[in-house]
């Protein structure tokens, strides 16, 4: 059959009568045509024996169709493989005998439509049914989609794996169980710590500071507000004259300022420039130790030559 530009022509008719057309040619005559088709069929294309590279077969008993595309073609022997293309999960055209849920696609005249109500049974074309679709938009609004479009439940994520606790709040503090002695289970409620409260003091050198008071329950007398601990500042002031002939030195004090008992922990807190003192004397530390409300401080290293003021904490520990 004669061609031009690769398209078939009309052939010629002599003496009124039509041409004859030989096999050759009317194998690729119809080779063109069902290349230019999809072939449809109920289960794998093992029912095709014959057909050109390329061809696509859509198996119609599944939802939505598979479909195949023809790898390598020969007289009585066909190699199909699954379409990997974009339109590899979609149906290709719209099945009057085929169901469809809500959200699935198909392609009808030429265009993408989505399914917004479900098919339940075979239907003529209806286009109340159906929804133009673009790839883009639907990808684009599936990516944005904040609101668990999947279904995604707590133990798919691995919630089923901890423990469901409620978050605390300063105003609704959660409650515990506990379980006492006897068995028995109840609940115990944490407290919450109230604002620190600050009083201003005087050193002994005149400096003006701050004495913080921590309004913290004690963890063992949460209702006893007697027990409650508290941080103070005051001041200890050392004298020249030191006990012992090698480190560490000592020598007996008292804090003025701030009530000491035997349960008193008292810190000394030299200014920079007092720092500066004791380095230059040798002294490399100094600790108050409490002995029943006696306070003995120690200097480690060398003794300070000459009397000072130093500011001290004391905090009561129950």
């Amino acid at each position: 059959m004669p061609m031009y530009n690769g398209n078939y022509v009309a052939p010629v008719w002599i003496n009124d009568m039509a041409p004859a057309i030989n096999d050759t040619e009317l194998l690729a005559m119809s080779q063109t045509i069902q290349a230019s088709q999809i072939l449809k069929g109920s289960g794998a294309p093992t029912q095709y024996t014959s057909g050109v590279p390329g061809q696509r077969y859509a198996d119609t008993s599944t939802t939505p169709y598979t479909i195949y595309r023809l790898v390598t073609a020969a007289q009585d022997a066909n190699v199909w493989a699954p379409d990997t293309d974009a339109n590899g999960n979609l149906a290709l055209d719209y099945n009057s005998s085929s169901t469809y849920a809500a959200g699935a696609y198909c392609i009808h005249a030429g265009m993408l439509y989505r399914c917004t109500t479900a098919i339940t049974q075979g239907e003529p074309w209806t286009a109340a049914h159906w929804t133009r679709a673009y790839a883009a938009v639907d990808l684009a609004s599936h990516v944005g989609n904040k609101n668990n479009p999947h279904n995604v439940t707590a133990a798919q994520v691995g919630l089923g794996s901890v423990d469901n606790v409620r978050q605390y709040s300063e105003s609704n503090p959660p409650p515990y169980p506990v379980t006492s002695v006897n068995g028995s289970t109840g609940a115990v409620t944490v407290s919450v710590p109230q604002a620190a409260t600050e009083t201003p003091v005087m050193d002994g050198n005149g400096a003006v500071g701050t004495s913080t008071k921590f309004a913290r329950e004690d963890h063992e007398h949460p209702n006893d507000t007697s027990k409650q601990d508290a941080i103070k500042t005051g001041t200890v002031t050392l004298s020249a004259t030191w006990s012992g002939s090698s480190s560490p030195f000592k020598q007996t004090v008292t804090v003025t300022g701030v009530t000491v008992t035997s349960n008193s922990k008292v810190d000394l807190q030299p200014t920079a420039a007092q720092i500066e003192t004791l380095i230059s004397a040798g002294v490399t530390s100094m600790v108050v130790e409490n002995n029943s409300g006696t306070l003995t401080v120690y200097a480690i290293g060398s003794a300070p030559s000459e009397a000072m003021t130093l500011q001290c904490t004391v905090e009561e520990v129950t």
